[in-house]
C-alpha cells in the first residue's frame, strides 16, 4: 500500500502530492485541519505518539503512528498553512 491509498482508506481523500514513499496533501483552512484530525483520531491503527508531537503557541505538529506509516498533522498558525504528511514508516 502506497501512502496514497492509506490516505485514502483512513478518509483523507483530497489530492496531495507523492514522491519517495511520501505523500503531502496541503490543507486550504483550519477548518479543513480539523477535519483531518478528527479522521486520525478516530481512525484504526492509527494512535497519536504525544512524546514526538510538538504544541505551542504558533505551531503544532500532531505525530500518528500506524503499523506501515507514519503521520504528521502540522500547524502553522502564524501564516495559516496547514498539512498533512504520510510517510511509509
Amino acid at each position: 500500500m502506497t501512502p496514497k491509498e492509506f490516505a485514502n482508506s483512513i478518509g483523507i481523500t483530497k489530492e496531495g502530492t507523492e514522491s519517495d514513499n511520501r505523500y503531502v496533501v496541503e490543507l486550504s483552512d483550519s477548518n479543513e485541519y480539523s477535519r483531518v484530525y478528527t479522521i486520525l483520531d478516530k481512525a484504526p491503527g492509527v494512535d497519536l505518539d504525544s512524546d514526538e508531537s510538538i504544541l505551542s503557541e504558533t505551531t503544532t505538529q500532531l505525530v500518528y503512528l500506524s503499523d506501515d506509516f507514519d503521520i504528521k498533522l502540522i500547524a502553522d498558525l502564524d501564516k495559516n498553512n496547514y498539512s498533512v504528511v504520510i510517510e511509509r514508516a
